[in-house]
């Protein structure tokens, strides 16, 4: 990815999917979905010859054709360096905005690829005026040229990249996007050129020693994407691995659904969706907001700390980061003792320590291992799994990563380049120290997982 600094509209509750993330996902992806290949060497190549996958992040492998995700599944999809590799851009952009409301794209220019011609290149793209056109490359003569390409593609592989370097903001495309675009096949090549191009004098020595320094930043960044990024993918790696445990067929309660994402985990269960259904995605305006929050599939409108249902109605519930959103979370551990059948399933997730977000429904910023201690035996529920997400370097470094956007927010600037080697090299230690440690989350972490039954 050579534009990172495009990707600024993921908000800290966002679900994402990254398509094809070579060998450094995106920090901020939760999901990574790769192409079946029949070989290695056919992988290697596809992948650009970048460094090999190396991710603790959930990957999905499929055959290229429907995206293995229900529609709408996440909030936002990046894809980056992937659409050239693909011959029916059409269908591919249409599950791509299937799956997704918003995403980032980046993709090489047709300029790119008269100098290079990578094989497993197939296709030429340009956006111009809202509409994405595209071209076949099988449809030009680029091949007659492939003696030269061949020159200039075996320097590139071997480290010869002074070129891209210099003329990257000529030779790559990328842009947001937060609604379906027009896709259009070009006719000829000038759509998808360049219409009126400037090409930038060359930098100073000053200014290339700038750039040097950010593109060791930008290497130091991604090698430590997996520091501080774990969060929201710890939380569902055991969240769907819990549910998994209760029998199919039982009838589970999601208290505090909000726009049930996590009902794709329940597909083996009567699932039931409540919530109080009053938060709007904009809140107060102060703090973290969704921006937009859909609430109307919900089964049950209501008070958690008073759900319409008899007694002992559930096999099981989960509320999962709910009850820094609740004035009164100990009420509703008795609701939910209430609720659950003898030997039913409480499962819940909720912060350690969090940043003001939902307000003016923020009523606490998190809840300590001993808070569940006390008071869910205190309810009659036995805990027979509480774990601590991440650890105090965890938590250090998803700060770190959140500075930039903050930065923006409230002091309307942005990092300069050394400042942005020094988050480098704050993250890098912060792995080290994440590692060597055991017991640093005592301390801190991001938030609790719990897994109780009803004993009485």
């Amino acid at each position: 990815m050579f534009f990172p600094e495009r990707i600024k509209s993921i908000r800290i509750t966002d679900r994402v999917l990254e398509i094809g993330p070579g060998g450094s996902p995106h920090p901020r992806s939760d999901i990574l979905l790769e192409r079946k290949f029949e070989n290695l060497e056919e992988a290697e190549a596809q992948r650009g010859y970048t460094s090999k996958l190396q991710t603790n992040k959930k990957i999905v492998y499929y055959d290229g054709g429907i995206f293995p995700f229900y529609d709408k599944e996440f909030n936002y999809v990046i894809c980056s360096h992937v659409l050239e590799h693909i011959s029916d851009i059409e269908s591919f952009l249409k599950e791509m905005f299937r799956v997704a409301n918003k995403g980032y794209i980046e993709y090489p220019l047709i300029y790119y690829d008269y100098i290079y011609n990578f094989p497993e290149h197939l296709t030429f793209l340009k956006f111009n005026h809202g509409v994405l056109f595209y071209l076949p490359k099988s449809e030009t003569s680029l091949s007659e040229f492939s003696e030269v390409n061949k020159f200039f593609y075996e320097s590139l592989k071997s480290g010869h990249t002074c070129l891209i370097d210099s003329l990257k903001q000529e030779l790559f495309e990328g842009f947001e996007w937060d609604k379906p675009f027009k896709i259009n096949r070009a006719k000829k090549i000038n759509d998808v050129c360049w219409k009126n191009i400037k090409i930038n004098t060359p930098v100073s020595k000053r200014s290339s020693l700038i750039w040097k320094i950010k593109a060791i930043m930008n290497r130091i960044l991604y090698k430590m994407v997996t520091v501080g990024t774990q969060n929201q993918s710890n939380r569902e790696v055991w969240l769907e691995s819990t549910l998994k445990k209760i029998p199919a067929g039982s009838r589970i309660l999601d208290a505090g659904a909000g726009e049930q994402q996590y009902k794709r985990f329940c597909s083996h269960l009567n699932y039931v969706a409540q919530d109080f259904a009053q938060y709007d995605g904009k809140g107060d305006c102060s703090g973290l907001q969704m921006g937009k929050w859909d609430q109307s599939k919900l089964d049950i409108i209501s008070n958690i700390t008073a759900t319409p249902e008899p007694d002992a109605s559930f096999d099981a519930i989960m509320c999962v980061e709910v009850f820094e959103h609740l004035p009164e979370p100990i009420k509703a551990i008795q609701e939910f003792a209430r609720l659950l059948k003898p030997g039913g399933h409480l499962i819940v997730t909720a912060p350690f320590c969090s940043l003001t977000h939902f307000s003016p429904y923020h009523f606490y910023t998190g809840f300590s291992r001993y808070f569940y201690e006390t008071h869910l035996p205190a309810n009659g529920f036995e805990i027979v799994d509480l774990q601590a997400n991440g650890n105090y370097f965890e938590y250090l470094a998803q700060e770190v990563w959140r500075i930039p956007s903050m930065a923006d927010r409230y002091a309307h600037g942005h990092p300069n380049y050394l400042e942005f080697l020094a988050m480098g090299l704050c993250l890098s230690m912060l792995k080290r120290f994440s590692k060597k440690g055991t017991k640093s989350g005592e301390m801190l972490h991001f938030g609790c997982h719990v897994h109780a039954i009803k004993t009485r």
